[in-house]
């Protein structure tokens, strides 16, 4: 499941969440790197799938959005003169193994498992 946390307010101009609904019932679709200039090694986009239903998540600060993992989602650019900002995470079952080094033979920049613990001890289920 994905957490998304407004930091600032998301408004239509400064790239707020865009999220397909329903799209988490579909199939798994393949996802490829992202080759827009300037985007962050790691990002990926759905290519095979029009967007163009996607609805924006407008948020205040302190909102929270929690989503299924599979549903399809994005932010866009900011085009405003102010900043957004975003707390993300992304909770796995235990032993999600990230596989960016052996995909692209670096560690992933937007990556970071972390595991769950519960009394001390990892969380296997």
């Amino acid at each position: 499941m994905g957490a998304w946390l407004a930091v600032t307010e998301a408004t239509r101009d400064n790239g707020p969440l865009w999220v397909l609904p329903g799209s988490h019932r579909e199939p798994i679709h393949r996802v490829v790197a992202d080759s827009r200039p300037d985007t962050l090694f790691g990002y990926g986009v759905i290519v095979d799938h029009d967007m163009a239903a996607a609805e924006p998540v407008l948020m205040q600060p302190g909102d929270l959005l929690i989503f299924h993992a599979h549903l399809m989602h994005r932010s866009t650019d900011n085009l405003s003169h102010g900043r957004r900002a975003a707390m993300v995470y992304h909770y796995t079952p235990a032993g999600t193994v990230d596989g960016t080094r052996e995909r692209f033979g670096i560690d992933s920049p937007n990556n970071d498992f972390v595991p769950v613990l519960r009394g001390g001890w990892p969380v296997t289920a």
